[in-house]
């Protein structure tokens, strides 16, 4: 982990619920961080990611926001496009 100004900076790796919040993984932490989907920057389920760790007020569990993905665990994808008028 490092520091930036008054952030700390760590690489992890993400699980993203049903409910779109993240939970990253990192060995420099005792629990997950909780990552809200406002604060997922593209960010998919399985990515590697840096992010970092908002300050702590009062509250049991460390909530943070991604920085970058580093790597990508999925690079395809199914899906299907309804193009509509207007």
């Amino acid at each position: 982990m490092k520091k930036e100004g008054k952030k700390s900076v760590a690489k992890g790796i993400i699980g993203i619920t049903s409910k779109g919040t993240g939970y990253v993984t990192s060995a420099g932490f005792d629990m997950d961080i909780q990552i809200e989907p406002q604060f997922l920057n593209t960010a998919l389920h399985g990515d590697e990611v840096e992010f970092f760790v908002f300050p702590q007020i009062e509250k049991e569990r460390l909530d943070g926001e991604i920085i970058r993905v580093l790597w990508r665990a999925k690079m395809e994808f199914v899906g299907r496009v309804d193009k509509r008028k207007g």
